[in-house]
This record gives structure tokens, sequence and C-alpha cells, in this order.
């Protein structure tokens, strides 16, 4: 079920299995970007997701700015609400640089703070991220 469909992202639920997909595509300026993070986080709230995927092969990048602002709102959320239990990433063989960068940074911010909980993987397709977070 489509939840939202918006420049740089559209988000569906996978109802029966408490997950979303969000699909990142072209580049997403730091407005824009905090005001897309805000809808998700909504959504998990909403819809109770304990898993996400996220697709960012055709996704540019984001600032560091926002690469905080997302690590910020990742720890608030697990500290507020729960857990995500499982997130898979894909990237495109092709990856854009800065977006894959900006993902690593990401990632790693949030790991030093606090997410020993959370099992996150990386994956070359959507087939089989979509494989390996659901089958739990």
């Amino acid at each position: 079920m489509l939840l939202l469909d918006e420049q740089n992202l559209t988000v569906e639920l996978l109802k029966e299995d408490n997950a979303l997909l969000m699909t990142w595509n072209g580049y997403t300026s730091d407005d824009h970007y905090k005001r897309l993070l805000d809808e998700v986080y909504g959504l998990m709230k909403k819809h109770e997701i304990k898993k996400t995927l996220h697709d960012v092969s055709k996704h540019k990048g984001i600032t560091p700015t926002s690469q905080d602002y997302a690590a910020e709102q990742s720890l608030e959320f697990s500290q507020k609400h729960w857990d995500i239990e499982r997130r898979a990433m894909v990237f495109g063989p092709n990856q854009d640089v800065f977006s894959k960068f900006g993902i690593q940074r990401f990632v790693k911010k949030v790991e030093d703070i606090n997410y020993q909980k959370q099992h996150r993987e990386f994956f070359d397709n959507l087939d089989d991220a979509k494989s390996w977070l659901l089958t739990k």
C-alpha cells in the first residue's frame, strides 16, 4: 500500500510484515529531506513499523547536515518509541559516491552511539534485500 509519493521519496507499507519500503530518488535538499524524514517517522509510529527497507540506489545523496539530522532522529525514535528490528539498505552497483559516503557516515554515527540491538544489512538489489528483511 502506497503511503507517500513525493518528489525524491515514495513510501510503501508492507503491512503483513510490519515494514516500510522507502525509495529515494535524486538529490534532496536539507529542508525537503528533513520534512520527508519527519513524515516517515510519523508513518512508522502510526503503523508500528519494526522493519525498514531503504532503496537508495537512485538517490544522489544528502548533505552532512541532513546526515546528522537523520542520525539524531533515528536515535531519538529508538529512545522514545522502540528499536527497529531490522534495516535493509540497497545500493546500486554504480552508486553515486556522495550518496554512498553519506549513508556510510550516517550508519557509523548511529552505530558509534547506540545501535547494538539493530540488525542492518546492505544489498546490491531490492529482491535480495526484501528476502532478507521479510524472513523473520
